[in-house]
This record gives C-alpha cells, sequence and structure tokens, in this order.
C-alpha cells in the first residue's frame, strides 16, 4: 500500500479485520508480523517510531483528560509534540477553528455531546500539522448530520495533508 501525499483514504474492513492493528504498527507501537512500514522513507519499528509530528491517530474510543477544559487538553498534546505553551495554545485554538469548536474551548469534554468529542478528538489528531492523519473509525456511533460534519471538516483538508480512515462501513469509505 503506497499512499501519495494530500487526500483522504479509506481502509474498510469487517470487525476484527486488522485495521485497528495496521494503525498501531505504522505508528510504531507495535511489531508488523511480516512486511514493512515506511513513512516519509524511514522503516517503522516501535523502537524507532515515525518522527515527531509526523504522523497521528485518532482512535476510535479516544478519552480525553478529565477536570479540564478541551483547550488545556490540546495544550497538554502539543507539549508532548514538542511545543512550548504559548504555541501549544495558539494551535490548539486553531485546532478548534478548523472543527468548529473554537467556542467550546473553555468546556469540559466530559459536558460534550459524543459528536462534539469526535470533533475534539479529530482536532487533537491535526494539532501540529502532521504528514499522516489517522482516524480510527471516527463516526463511529455518529448520527448521520453529525457524520456529514466530519466528512466536511476532512474535505476541507485534504489537499494539506494525508488521511487515512478506517471503517466497517462501505458506504462511508
Amino acid at each position: 500500500l503506497t499512499l501519495p501525499g494530500g487526500g483522504i483514504y479509506g481502509l474498510v474492513g469487517p470487525n476484527g479485520a486488522g485495521k485497528t492493528t495496521l494503525f498501531s504498527v505504522m505508528c510504531g507501537f507495535l511489531h508488523a508480523d511480516q512486511g514493512t512500514v515506511r513513512i516519509g522513507g524511514t522503516d517503522v519499528l516501535p523502537e524507532r517510531p515515525p518522527a515527531r509530528g509526523t504522523v497521528a491517530i485518532l482512535p476510535q474510543d479516544a478519552r480525553f483528560l478529565s477536570n479540564t477544559t478541551v483547550i488545556d487538553h490540546l495544550v497538554y498534546y502539543g507539549r508532548l509534540e514538542g511545543m512550548d505553551g504559548k504555541t501549544a495554545r495558539l494551535r490548539g485554538m486553531e485546532a478548534l477553528e478548523r472543527v468548529q469548536m473554537e467556542t467550546s474551548a473553555k468546556r469540559n469534554p466530559a459536558t460534550l455531546s459524543h459528536g462534539m468529542r469526535k470533533r475534539v478528538g479529530i482536532a487533537q489528531a491535526f494539532l501540529g500539522n502532521p504528514q499522516l492523519v489517522i482516524l480510527d473509525e471516527p463516526t463511529a456511533g455518529l448520527d448521520p448530520h453529525a457524520s456529514r460534519e466530519i466528512h466536511a471538516i476532512l474535505r476541507r483538508v485534504r489537499d494539506e495533508q494525508t488521511v487515512l480512515v478506517s471503517s466497517h462501513n462501505l458506504d462511508e469509505i
């Protein structure tokens, strides 16, 4: 599988087919049983994960920091990516604007609807503009309207970044 830079690509398969496992190998969380994963010309292994800021992943059931605000959650992850506090806050707000959630920056994630939490998770995945963004079942559990909003967000970034989306739903892909 070779993905050129930019665009949205889908990975479809039934539950248990290995989509999430493949993503874990691509991020350097697991060893591949066979084959090679190469991102940006460099082999990816648990002992040599992708370079910081190159790949971001949104797991299907992303969790949020408790007792914090949405923006502080994003700042925390920005700091983990190596950003200073000021830059992390700026990039966090930009990411929230990208997913139309800037008015919820000071809310606790626990007070958000399921769809709003998915959008914050997508903002987190796009934080710092990684080359490859992996979204594992980004619309799972969402109503049709919320799913369309997620699709619209992804269409807006397709020329800037490579996005790999998994689903067990062929219609969505």
